[in-house]
């Protein structure tokens, strides 16, 4: 991945509206992808964008399936965010709003402030997500993949602070051959075939980087050949 302090510079506010349920999914496998391509350059650099699983080795032989982690409550706060953000009906972003903050957040200049949560609704949002993913492992095994990983973003930062507690969750995604966990700054990477667990560091202006060029790619201002994903 290149990345030139031009990307470095770019903050969420340089983005004018957000991004739709559809366009928002292909910004999660992106940057799933940058941030593998980021921290395994080697490993992934034939990887691309596909359907279930979500991102393929070119050979066919490799997949990773990619989720995003959040419960309902912050669903259904971002999806209105977002229409609220999209709206120019005075009326339309009123109903949107109050929507809004019946669940718990609020709205303010400076964008959304989301209702605070502990480590376990952070683990149930996980694990939710892991049953999901497990269910449908069968059927890209079926469909001749030989390597299946699973990669998780986690929406914001989790309060859950324990590794043990990361290791017992990640190993409830039985048969994927590596669980990769992402938050704001780093990477869990975990291997149930010798139980290993490690982090890999990402620093904050990387991280967000990263975030900027999926959304840059996703906006079509960064073509995916291009050398920002090619070097």
């Amino acid at each position: 991945m290149l990345i030139t302090d031009r990307i470095k510079g770019i903050k969420w506010y340089d983005f004018n509206k957000p991004l739709d349920s559809e366009k928002m999914k292909h910004y999660d496998e992106y940057f799933a992808l940058a941030v593998l391509r980021y921290c395994y350059p080697e490993r992934y650099a034939d990887y691309i964008i596909a359907d279930a699983p979500d991102l393929q080795s070119r050979d066919g032989k490799s997949g990773i399936e990619v989720t995003l982690a959040t419960n309902e409550t912050i669903a259904s706060i971002e999806g209105n965010f977002a229409k609220y953000r999209l709206s120019d009906e005075a009326s339309e972003r009123n109903k949107l709003r109050n929507k809004i903050t019946d669940k718990g957040a609020s709205l303010d200049s400076f964008g959304l402030a989301y209702p605070e949560e502990n480590g376990l609704q952070d683990e149930a949002k996980i694990r939710c997500v892991i049953r999901k993913k497990n269910a449908k492992l069968s059927s890209y095994l079926t469909k001749g993949f030989q390597r299946i990983e699973l990669f998780i973003r986690f929406s914001g930062m989790p309060a859950i602070i324990k590794k043990e507690t990361y290791i017992k969750m990640l190993s409830e995604a039985s048969g994927y051959e590596t669980v990769f966990f992402t938050a704001p700054s780093c990477l869990m990477v975990y291997r149930p075939a010798d139980y290993s667990f490690t982090v890999v560091k990402i620093p904050d202006d990387d991280y967000s980087a990263l975030g900027a060029i999926a959304r840059l790619t996703v906006d079509g201002k960064i073509g995916f050949n291009s050398p920002t994903w090619t070097e």
